[in-house]
């Protein structure tokens, strides 16, 4: 099964997906993201998706459930690199974004998780 690299610098928790954002992969994700934000040293976690063409309402609904997790064990979770058309599509489409805290970069993201 494919997963999301996941890295710890200084506190944060560094991860960056590619390719389709299927159930499966979204899955593992949040287990492996929750598993790793239990640590006491993690204060966030940034999410790149950079590398993905699409992402659809139903993943986005994924995402904010996986922020809503973190959230619960105390870490803040960052998505950057939505590109425009992405962001485009979904403000078309009337899809909820507001429940996901983005950021134009990783270092933007950084100052907002590790402050």
């Amino acid at each position: 099964m494919e997963r999301v690299a996941i890295n710890a610098v200084d506190g944060v928790l560094l991860a960056s997906a590619s390719g389709e954002l299927y159930d499966e992969l979204l899955d593992r994700l949040t287990v492996d993201a929750s598993d790793r934000a239990v640590a006491p040293h993690v204060r966030g976690m940034v999410l790149d998706l950079g590398a993905v063409q699409i992402i659809d309402s139903y993943s986005l609904m994924r995402l904010t459930q996986l922020s809503r997790t973190l959230a619960a064990l105390g870490v803040d979770l960052v998505v950057v690199g939505i590109r425009a058309a992405v962001a485009s599509a979904l403000v078309e489409l009337n899809v909820d974004t507001t429940r996901l805290q983005t950021a134009r970069s990783v270092e933007s993201a950084m100052r907002v998780v590790a402050p």
